[in-house]
């Protein structure tokens, strides 16, 4: 078998597939795990829409919720949503399971604000830039100058 998991380190990787293995009824001598190392996209620079189902434990009852995040990669929008829980719900880390994180298409975007930033042709104005100059000395009289 051939499987990937979104763990924090080595060891929860390695009880993973112990744990998995064991449901599918094999014996301990015959798991082996070859790799165990971070997957990395093709396209980091890509911002992409990642779609996250979960469920966590509130102060009252648990709730399954499914939150759209734009990032990267899935790992910055699983960051920022469990920053977001904390700051918005007061969710602890380990009352959150994610149970499904993907990237998903424009067309399945549901929020609106983002739906702005899904085309191509989309372009910002850059009011004025700042360049550093090599060969400027360090200090001077003047104040600088950021208009053109």
């Amino acid at each position: 078998y051939r499987s990937a998991f979104g763990v924090q380190s080595e060891h929860f990787s390695s009880s993973i597939v112990h744990h998995f293995v064991s449901q599918q009824k094999e014996k301990k001598s015959s798991r082996e795990i070859a790799h165990c190392g971070r997957v990395f996209k093709k396209s980091p620079l890509w911002v992409k829409n990642c779609g996250l189902w979960l469920w966590y434990d509130s102060h009252s009852d648990p709730h399954n919720t499914h939150q759209q995040y734009r990032d990267l990669n899935t790992v910055g929008a699983v960051t920022r949503y469990y920053q977001d829980m904390g700051v918005w719900h007061c969710a602890q880390v380990h009352l959150i399971q994610i149970t499904k994180a993907e990237e998903i298409g424009a067309s399945k975007h549901r929020l609106t604000a983002v739906k702005h930033f899904q085309d191509f042709k989309i372009k910002f104005l850059l009011c004025h830039e700042v360049l550093p100059c090599q060969h400027k000395p360090c200090f001077t009289t003047k104040r600088p100058k950021t208009f053109i």
